[in-house]
Order: C-alpha cells, then structure tokens, then sequence
C-alpha cells in the first residue's frame, strides 16, 4: 500500500482525494458552526422566557407582600381611630411606628407600585413622625418627663435607610 501511495503516477488522484476530503471536512465544519448558532440561539430563547418567568413570580410575590402590608397597614389606621377616641396616647404611638415602618416598606417595595405613589408614602412617614413627635411633646409635657425633640424623625430615617438598603440587597440577589 505505501508503495502505491509513493508512486509518482498517483500523486494526481492523491491531491484529489486529499482535496475531497478537506472539501468534506470544511462542509461538515460549518455544518457543525451552523448548529451550534442554532443551539446558541434556542438556549438565548430559553433563557430569556426563564428570565422572563422568574421576573413574573418575583413581581407577583412582591405584589402580594405590597398587598399584605397594605392590610395591615388598614388595620393599624383603624387602631389608630379607636385609640384617639380612647386617648390612649402610647398606644396611638405604636400604631404610628408601625404604620411608619408599613410605609416605608410599601415604598421601597420591588412591587408594581408608581413613584408617584411611593414619593406621597414617603412624604406621609414624615408627616407621621412629626404626629409622633408632637405627641410625644405633650405626653411629656403633662408627666414631666423629659423628651428629645427630633427623634421621631431620626428613626424614621433609620428604619427609612435599613429599609432601602434590605429592598436593594433583595434586588440584587433576584438578579
């Protein structure tokens, strides 16, 4: 066989077979370059309806946390109402707090809500904590205690700033 191959006569059929084959080789290459796009592209479209899926359930779930902590957030301004007509300032001081920490939740939600509407949440929070200071100023002023001007709002804007660093970290770990 090898003295075949080495045969001068031959040379011609051997750049022949040798260019069929490289013909072949290159055919099947791109053949193969052409598949692998295919693939790349169905997984690329997999991919995105994964993403868009994962988006969909994340949304619905923020959805109904926002609508969970609308409840509640329904439920402390009711308390609120029955503790002013009791006058029970302390308790009215709670219900506050808690209905501040509802609105700040609700605004820093990765839910559906608008920024118009999270700006106005933003804005009653403030105007909650300075309620709870005034009230905080008479309680003190009718026991003789002493009470520290301005720490309504400093919490508030603590739980504010724990409240979007939380939502942030949230965001980015669903990315």
């Amino acid at each position: 066989m090898i003295q075949w191959l080495l045969n001068p006569e031959h040379n011609a059929l051997l750049t022949w077979i040798g260019f069929a084959i490289g013909v072949i080789g290159t055919l099947l290459g791109l053949l193969g370059i052409g598949l692998t796009l295919w693939q790349l592209k169905a997984i690329k479209s997999e991919t995105e309806a994964a993403r868009k899926a994962i988006n969909s359930v994340q949304l619905r779930v923020a959805s109904f946390d926002a609508a969970q902590e609308c409840t509640k957030a329904k439920e402390l301004v009711l308390g609120i109402r029955v503790s002013l007509k009791e006058q029970d300032w302390h308790q009215i001081l709670v219900l506050y707090e808690d209905l501040i920490q509802r609105f700040l939740n609700l605004s820093h939600s990765t839910s559906s809500i608008g920024e118009a509407d999270r700006k106005i949440l933003i804005k009653y929070t403030e105007e909650m904590a300075k309620m709870c200071d005034a009230i905080r100023r008479r309680v003190a002023e009718a026991q003789d205690t002493i009470f520290l001007r301005g720490q309504d709002r400093a919490l508030r804007n603590f739980a504010d700033v724990i409240t979007k660093v939380s939502f942030s970290v949230t965001r980015s770990l669903q990315q």
